[in-house]
Order: structure tokens, then C-alpha cells, then sequence
């Protein structure tokens, strides 16, 4: 079978298979930055700044409810939204910041809830270790790029829901406390085909309410095709990615209804012109280890588009 149609099959199956699962809410609003976020082609040669959408919706289970008092819990909603730039201080050093804002929505069987605001900011420092991939001479192109990271304690966190009840750390726009993270990158290309592998750890501190969220590993493998056109380049991506919460700790005291393992499937489309770049890609969950308490999603979708300069 042709490379380009068994990429265009992958990526139909992990879109159509996009049913009813247990994720947690630290998973879908990418508390580790989030699996899909980057891109697979990265410009390394320019600057770049854009906006990317997040959006995730939860169902809580009608057998084991989520109870705000008397009211019942029905769903939640995520919008996040989030500016973002990378900037390229010497060559092979990059610097990248991101400032995201949030709407998280609940809706229950007495109260409605609107919680919104500013993310935690965070800011990168991106060093390409080894890259032959603009090289014309190399069949087997090569990259290879770190990341160290830290966020902010900028966003609230102390929001409270219509009743007054102060609402969940998942549902905060941010988290109050200052976090870190490594993350290591590397893009395998022969010709149009290629994987890249995407590994991340993530830990946080203590917030002033005694909260401190699990530390987090992810790592993903995606296969992808390039297609390039006079005026444009086309990239369809597809693989699985695996994903580990440990329990956050309130008070030093782990709690029980958090945490869990996660494999999930994920797929994408990039589009490139000569100075903008248009993403979406979509995730979701193929088996899953977390406590009964926690609700049902249909998958995490991302959107988004950079400008060069």
C-alpha cells in the first residue's frame, strides 16, 4: 500500500475511534504542557509566534455522581487558549514563552459555573543538540533538541464555584505555584517519512493552599508523511503516546481520587505556506489506569496557527 494512504488510515482510525473514556482532567487540559502541542517539522531558521485552542469536554458518571452539596455534577467544559512565541537567540538557542486563558464551564443539576482567566505563563530555554535535517547531502536526517522549562504561579487558583464552594484544582485557571520540566525531542526523516519521539517529565511545588499536583511523565512516537506542493507543504501525522500521573498531595496527604496511566492514540494535520503555519491534531484514549472517580471524555482537540518572522 502507498506510505501516504496507510498515513491517511491511521490518521481516520484514531479520529473515528474518538468514543466515551476515563482520562483525568490534569491529562486534557495539559497540565505537562501538552502531547500535542509543537510541531513535528519544526522551523528552526526564523522566529515564530501564534495562538493555539484547547478543547475538552467531561461527563461525570451517573452511578458514582460528583456531588456539590445537592447539586449533581453533570459535565465540565475546557476552552484554553494560548499565545505563544519562540525566539531564536543564537544560533541552535531558543527561547519560548506561552500565556494561556482559560474558560473552564460546569454545569450541574442546580448551579451553572463560569471560571475564567489567566494560565499560569511559562517560559523555555531550547537547545538543538544535533540537526541535519536542512541538510541536502544526508539521506538519514537527524534532530535532536532539549527543553527546560518553568512555570509561573501568575493564574488564580482560589476561584470558587456559583454556590461559593471553592472549585477543584482542575478547574482553576491556575494552579499557584511554580513548576519545571525537561523535555527531550528527536525527529527521525528519510525523505518525505519519518518519527519523531517526544519524551517529558514534569514536576511542581506547593501552593499557599497546602495543594501540590503529582509529578508527570509523558512520552509519545508519531509517524508522519510530507507532501510539498509549489506553494505549500502538507504533513499528516499519526501514533500512540503514554502518559503518567502520579497522586497530587494536599497537606502532604496523597489523594485518592487522582493519578492514573494512560495510553493514548493521537493524529494531526500541519499545513505550511511561506510564512504561516496551520495545525490540528486530536487525542484520545485507547486504555486507561485511574480511580472510578474521576469522569468521562471524549478526547482532547488542539488548534492552532504561527506566523514566521
Amino acid at each position: 500500500m502507498n506510505p501516504l494512504r496507510i498515513f491517511i488510515l491511521l490518521l481516520l482510525i484514531t479520529t473515528i475511534s474518538s468514543t466515551t473514556n476515563k482520562l483525568s482532567a490534569c491529562d486534557i487540559c495539559g497540565c505537562a504542557g501538552g502531547m500535542a502541542y509543537g510541531s513535528i517539522l519544526p522551523q528552526f531558521q526564523t522566529n515564530v509566534g501564534g495562538i493555539r485552542y484547547q478543547h475538552a469536554r467531561f461527563r461525570h458518571s451517573t452511578t458514582n455522581p460528583n456531588m456539590n452539596g445537592e447539586s449533581k455534577v453533570l459535565n465540565d467544559q475546557l476552552h484554553h487558549a494560548e499565545v505563544w512565541m519562540r525566539y531564536k537567540v543564537r544560533e541552535r538557542w531558543f527561547i519560548n514563552a506561552f500565556l494561556p486563558y482559560k474558560i473552564n464551564l460546569r454545569s450541574e443539576t442546580i448551579y451553572n459555573s463560569r471560571i475564567s482567566g489567566l494560565g499560569d505563563a511559562r517560559l523555555e530555554l531550547s537547545h538543538i543538540f544535533h540537526n541535519s535535517g536542512d541538510s541536502m547531502n544526508v539521506v538519514k536526517k537527524h534532530t535532536l533538541m532539549g527543553t527546560a522549562g518553568i512555570k509561573l504561579n501568575n493564574g488564580k487558583y482560589m476561584q470558587r464555584l456559583e454556590n461559593k464552594v471553592m472549585a477543584p484544582s482542575a478547574m482553576q485557571t491556575g494552579s499557584g505555584a511554580f513548576a519545571g520540566w525537561l523535555r527531550l525531542q528527536h525527529i527521525f526523516r528519510v525523505r518525505r517519512a519519518g518519527l519523531m519521539t517526544d519524551a517529558q517529565f514534569w514536576t511542581a511545588g506547593t501552593n499557599e493552599m497546602g495543594y501540590r499536583q503529582g509529578n508527570q511523565t509523558t512520552a509519545r512516537i508519531s509517524a508522519f508523511y510530507w507532501l510539498k506542493t509549489a506553494k505549500s507543504q502538507w504533513l499528516i501525522f499519526a501514533g500512540p503516546g503514554f502518559e503518567h500521573f502520579a497522586k497530587d498531595k494536599e497537606f502532604e496527604i496523597s489523594k485518592a481520587t487522582t493519578g492514573g496511566q494512560f495510553l493514548s492514540g493521537n493524529a494531526g494535520l500541519e499545513w505550511y505556506g511561506k510564512r504561516l503555519s496551520v495545525q490540528c491534531s486530536y487525542q484520545t484514549n485507547i486504555q486507561s489506569t485511574v480511580p472510578q472517580q474521576q469522569p468521562l471524555s471524549k478526547g482532547r482537540l488542539t488548534a492552532g496557527m504561527a506566523l514566521f518572522f
